[in-house]
């Protein structure tokens, strides 16, 4: 693992609840980069309220060395929260893009855990069918798709209604009369 820390410091746009921590471009990173297996943990330090802020490793990787500087975004609420409740805190930019802020006591429980907190997609994809297969079982009788849906939802919230009643259906082939 190759752990790379920042200050997180204003973005500069009218929301002032947007934070940002910029990954700037380095020659040692391209040797990151290019290694498939090597896990690169970017992370951001909120001075202001002792908190730390990251993002899915699966993400930044990618966008190592870019741009002379890559900007990932957080939220203050949510670092703010992060400090309240001196554990790790989940937050979703309007894009959709996650990322986690959480109290300095829990950065080791978070590197420990990386993977939990940021599966990678073929992990969360094989999580969502299992997860669909179960939630279609137990709404097989009932025939409500609509409740089922709101189920898988619920726990995968970054998926279409649609993707989600397409792989409950795939499910429910088998099963006679069952309809939406």
């Amino acid at each position: 693992m190759v752990m790379y820390i920042k200050n997180m410091s204003s973005a500069y746009f009218a929301n002032e609840d947007i934070t940002r921590a910029q990954l700037p471009k380095r020659n040692h990173f391209d040797m990151i980069k290019n290694d498939k297996d090597a896990l690169f943990v970017f992370i951001g330090y909120d001075s202001f309220n002792d908190v730390f802020v990251t993002w899915p490793p699966e993400d930044v990787k990618p966008r190592i060395n870019t741009k002379a500087n890559v900007s990932f975004y957080s939220r203050r609420e949510i670092q703010e929260k992060a400090r309240a409740t001196s554990g790790i805190v989940v937050g979703y930019l309007k894009d959709g893009s996650k990322f986690m802020a959480g109290a300095l006591s829990a950065l080791p429980e978070y590197l420990s855990n990386i993977d939990y907190y940021f599966p990678s997609q073929d992990e969360i994809k094989d999580d969502l069918d299992l997860f669909c297969s179960k939630v279609a079982q137990k709404y097989k009788d009932s025939y409500s798709m609509l409740d089922a849906v709101e189920e898988v939802l619920n726990r995968f919230p970054d998926y279409s209604p649609s993707e989600i009643a397409e792989i409950i259906e795939r499910h429910l082939a088998d099963t006679p009369f069952w309809r939406r």
